[in-house]
């Protein structure tokens, strides 16, 4: 067995670890993973609230870069996620003893945002595992149990996608930044009824939608009599065109806004020269999402499971009398 060392990421191997993460994600799922380049990596650093110092962390055996994570969290800490990322081509002796230090250091990275949720809150240590993974057996071995899916969804575009339906009293329109920021940002509060779904702060969507193969220009915002209703966010990187988010607010659920969101998506994406669009949903989503992409043609291309953990949170004891 190996010398293992447990360090602090080197943001001057940024083009290493998307390298090493890429590779993990293409040899367990089904899925390309191009979108883990260098300059995902290096936006992932510069994300406002990140700690890159607490928040992700490298492994090297015997000398030599080959795992780490990245801890990814979100007011109110109901859920702490870890991506983790193992070179695929170790021995299971090395990879176990890899594994086993992840979690390890996962538990203390995500402490300090455990210890900030409210006291009637448990928070849960979230670890996101393909299927076929084999760290997904050292996670069950430390207590970690299944919790639900998020799927990747797949569709092939057409050169050219028919002209959505938007529903009457509904206008829409492609998202400008700097106008659109507090608006769209009013929009994602529709995950804030959804399990394991956290809020995105202004400043931290501003740096989601001038990141790495951002196009607001193909995404959308709309607008009813009431303001705000419903936003689509898309990329593109390397493997096709992406729908990053696409949320409606639960007043205006119901009456197609989604759907003609959606559908627009795909026609800007595919104008853009897309072939395909792929986006990840809540396999348990209670809005009805997964019902809504399946139903505009889209198909499950990957799983990926989320185990989960409790994780204490250390309170303060009380003031002395």
């Amino acid at each position: 067995m190996g010398r293992l060392t447990v360090r602090a990421p080197d943001r001057a191997e940024a083009a290493a670890t998307a390298d090493l993460a890429r590779r993990h994600a293409e040899h367990w799922s089904d899925s390309p993973a191009g979108w883990l380049s260098e300059e995902f990596v290096q936006s992932a650093y510069d994300m406002p609230g990140a700690d890159p110092a607490n928040d992700f962390c490298s492994l090297d055996l015997d000398g030599r870069f080959v795992g780490g994570y990245a801890v990814l969290p979100q007011p109110p800490y109901s859920e702490i996620n870890v991506y983790t990322f193992i070179d695929p081509d170790l021995s299971q002796e090395d990879a176990r003893l890899v594994g086993e230090a992840l979690i390890l250091g996962a538990q203390r990275s995500a402490q300090p945002y455990a210890d900030r949720a409210e006291a009637s809150m448990q928070p849960q240590l979230a670890f996101a595992i393909w299927p076929s993974d084999p760290f997904k057996a050292l996670a069950r071995d430390a207590g970690f149990g299944y919790v639900r899916s998020n799927f990747v969804m797949r569709r092939a575009l057409a050169d050219t996608e028919p002209v959505a339906s938007i529903p009457d009293g509904v206008t829409l329109r492609p998202i400008d930044v700097d106008a659109d920021a507090a608006d769209v940002t009013r929009v994602m509060t529709a995950f804030e009824d959804h399990h394991g779904d956290q809020v995105f702060s202004e400043e931290q969507l501003r740096h989601f939608m001038t990141g790495v193969g951002a196009r607001p220009d193909l995404s959308g915002i709309a607008f009813d009599e009431q303001g705000p209703v419903a936003a689509v966010l898309c990329s593109v990187g390397p493997d096709g065109g992406h729908i990053d988010i696409l949320a409606t607010l639960r007043r205006a659920r119901g009456r197609g806004i989604a759907t003609g969101l959606l559908h627009t998506a795909f026609r800007s994406l595919a104008e853009a020269g897309c072939s395909i669009v792929r986006l990840n949903v809540d396999a348990e989503n209670t809005t009805g999402a997964l019902g809504i992409y399946e139903g505009a043609g889209m198909a499950r291309e990957s799983e990926l499971e989320y185990w989960m953990r409790p994780i204490s949170a250390r309170r303060s004891p009380p003031a002395g009398p």
